[in-house]
């Protein structure tokens, strides 16, 4: 086995342990499925079939768009709330 995929394994777990200590279940589910991905395409390839695991990198990646989407909502929101207070920079 690479050392990268034991990298990479051990980078998912800790910042999913990371967003899930700060409550923040979409991220964590985003690095959970990262790490199952290389858990089980590198590691047990023969436990889940194929397009099942790749499943896993796409899955990641919708929710990262979502993710994304939300964290752009929530700051054009503050920004909006911002000028009508007229705190806007």
């Amino acid at each position: 086995m690479h050392l990268t995929a034991y990298f990479s394994l051990i980078c998912s777990t800790i910042a999913m342990a990371g967003f899930m200590q700060a409550r923040r279940w979409l991220f964590a589910a985003i690095w959970g499925f990262l790490a199952a991905y290389t858990l089980f395409d590198k590691f047990y390839s023969h436990v889940l079939p194929q397009p099942l695991v790749e499943s896993f990198s796409v899955i990641s990646f919708l929710l990262a768009i979502l993710g994304l989407t939300k964290v752009i909502v929530a700051r054009r929101k503050r920004h909006n709330r911002q000028i009508s207070q007229g705190t806007a920079e």
